[in-house]
């Protein structure tokens, strides 16, 4: 069974912006990590990992399925936000407004976000054996894709625009990356 067009759309948005940006390589990792969603498929068969065995610190490894949807849910509301907000920038016809609108989220980054994504692919598949390594992999790409987005100098103008549209990059994303990185 294949994975839901949200995510799909997610991966491929990615690679997109990320070939917009010129990061060839990363859009390369980023169609891989694509391809691995398109085959992996979803639900609870052979991709899943199961319920939560024991962690390299002694507590449980969490639900990779639950990691996964927890980022994917965020990131698909900023995202809509993001759209809400191109269209208003689209709108004043104003040429720099329209150049920070082609930008994105994606500009934002140099990645990160199709590295988490990996990361969480990768741990959602893994065995119980390979959990542990795969958490810190997914643990370090949530810190570094919240350390890109927040300190870039548009973040704070994403969140409080002058247009009205709620984007929730703080209120939504951030907290969704918190959780992961304490996964």
């Amino acid at each position: 069974m294949r994975r839901g067009g949200g995510q799909l759309a997610q991966l491929a948005g990615a690679a997109n912006g990320l070939i917009k940006a010129g990061d060839l390589a990363g859009a390369a990792q980023a169609i891989a990590g694509l391809g691995a969603a398109i085959e992996g498929g979803s639900g609870a068969g052979a991709g899943s990992n199961p319920a939560p065995t024991a962690a390299p610190g002694g507590g449980p490894v969490p639900n990779g399925d639950e990691l996964l949807a927890l980022f994917r849910d965020a990131k698909e509301e900023v995202d809509a936000g993001i759209s809400k907000l191109q269209e208003a920038l689209r709108a004043t016809e104003d040429v720099d407004f329209i150049r920070i609108a082609e930008y994105g989220i994606y500009g934002m980054t140099n990645g990160e976000g199709v590295g988490l994504m990996k990361a969480l692919i990768d741990f959602r598949k893994a065995s119980a054996e390979q959990q542990g390594p795969l958490l810190q992999a997914v643990r370090s790409a949530a810190v570094a894709y919240k350390a890109a987005v927040f300190k870039h100098p548009l973040a704070d103008l994403v969140d409080e625009n002058p247009f009205g549209v709620s984007v929730g990059m703080k209120a939504l994303l951030g907290p969704a990356l918190d959780r992961i990185a304490a996964a």
